[in-house]
């Protein structure tokens, strides 16, 4: 029987192209981080990135770019920076905000990782579900027409399951359906929902560990069409 040699995590980014969401949060600067400087042979990586406050995405990339976090970066190869492409964006619209023009710019994509969220618990339930729910959604969708994909990364939470004392690596039973909750989020107005909320929300602690759930519920729903993982990190001490 032949051995099948598994490739080392820098061979495997080797030349690849990279499309990550939420790349400027918490998580994401620190995945972007060990990413270039631990597979400095990677192609690129496209980042999602809003404009903010009348700032444009490329601005904002240098601003990015400056963070403290890549300062072993600047030492080992500041030009390793340079393979940041930014792509204006935005998690809480359709499509991800992307332009058909940027869409294409993705087509050698064969990794994706998705970091984008809302951690506010207090977030009004229409918000969260856009960017929570509806935008594991159009990621699908999206990494759907990537003929070249290895991989779709989910970053969830270990908190988007808080009925249960020990937390198994398996996708629990789901509160709602997504599609419904998806539909009411784009149909209905904020305030009407908000009353609605606790008792829709099957009176869970909070919009954030309700929308974080549903979107596991995309995720297993697509994952035998596509490679996808989810990954569940807890808070860290």
């Amino acid at each position: 029987m032949e051995s099948f040699e598994l490739p080392t995590i820098p061979e495997f980014f080797r030349d690849r192209e990279i499309f990550i969401t939420g790349g400027t949060g918490f998580v994401g600067k620190a995945i972007i981080e060990k990413i270039l400087y631990s597979c400095p042979e990677i192609s690129r990586i496209y980042l999602l990135v809003r404009c903010k406050k009348g700032v444009g995405v490329s601005e904002r990339l240098e601003k990015f770019k400056s963070n403290q976090i890549f300062n072993r970066i600047r030492e080992k190869d500041e030009k390793l920076l340079d393979k940041l492409i930014p792509l204006a964006g935005d998690s809480m619209s359709l499509q991800l905000g992307l332009s058909d023009e940027d869409l294409a710019k993705m087509e050698n994509v064969s990794v994706i990782i998705n970091s984008a969220a809302s951690v506010r618990f207090d977030e009004p339930l229409r918000d969260a579900i856009f960017m929570n729910t509806r935008s594991a959604r159009e990621l699908v969708v999206i990494a759907e027409k990537l003929k070249n994909l290895k991989v779709l990364v989910h970053i969830s939470t270990t908190y988007c399951n808080p009925g249960y004392e020990v937390i198994e690596e398996k996708i629990y039973p789901p509160l709602a359906d997504w599609r419904q909750t998806i539909k009411l989020a784009e149909n209905m107005d904020g305030d009407t929902l908000e009353i609605l909320a606790a008792k829709y929300m099957d009176f869970q602690p909070n919009t954030y560990t309700f929308t974080k759930s549903l979107a596991e519920q995309i995720m297993k729903e697509n994952s035998d069409r596509l490679p996808i993982i989810i990954f569940r990190p807890c808070s860290f001490r």
